[in-house]
């Protein structure tokens, strides 16, 4: 596209095609979901070499201090933006226009977790109210016969003094443990908070009982 503006939150984008992800066409297995939303493909079509996706939303809370992470489904590569700004690229080289081909070759997708973890501040802006995630997906070449795009993003506000986790033992069924420290004074129930060892499952260990 050469509109400047299709990454900021006042675009419109109306007339832009939607639907869920994953985005793309493939004939190789990938993970769940698979391809939901079906993209021109460049080895029939018009020889497409890039391809744009937005996805906006609303938050409310601070904006200074969040950390930013996404992870990601993709082949081949990938620049991410919030509001208009430069959230982090995958096998794209800077300098990037419609024409610029992925530095990376990707084989088959596959979920990659953590890919950034940015902080908010500066240049990166995290607005109360509306917010748009924009991202250009770059394929190797005009004839490349497959390209894949999803990402799920993920916002994570500063503490406000509550309940740190003190020390982790990794070990077995009934020797491992974790220990919380609770600076505030006042109890606090354990019961229905999360643990998780992976960022794209923050809700994977449920405590299902009273602990103070």
């Amino acid at each position: 596209t050469n509109e400047p503006n299709w990454k900021t939150v006042g675009f419109n984008d109306a007339a832009w095609s939607s639907g869920p992800g994953l985005f793309g066409f493939e004939t190789a297995s990938l993970p769940a979901p698979g391809i939901q939303t079906p993209w021109l493909n460049s080895t029939t079509a018009e020889n497409h070499i890039t391809y744009y996706a937005r996805k906006t939303f609303n938050y409310t809370g601070t904006g200074t201090g969040v950390t930013i992470s996404v992870d990601q489904i993709l082949d081949d590569g990938a620049v991410y933006f919030l509001n208009g700004a430069e959230l982090g690229r995958s096998g794209v080289d800077t300098g990037q226009h419609w024409k610029t081909t992925a530095s990376a070759t990707v084989t088959d997708a596959t979920e990659a977790t953590g890919l950034f973890n940015k902080v908010t501040g500066g240049s990166l802006t995290l607005n109360n109210g509306t917010n748009v995630l924009a991202v250009e997906v770059h394929q190797t070449s005009n004839s490349s016969s497959d390209c894949v795009f999803g990402a799920r993003f993920s916002i994570s506000v500063p503490g406000g003094g509550g309940l740190l986790i003190n020390e982790v033992l990794p070990a077995g069924p009934g020797a491992g443990f974790v220990e919380f420290f609770n600076p505030t004074g006042s109890p606090i129930n354990l019961n229905n908070y999360y643990l998780s060892d992976s960022p794209g499952n923050l809700t994977r260990f449920r405590i299902a009982q009273s602990i103070n």
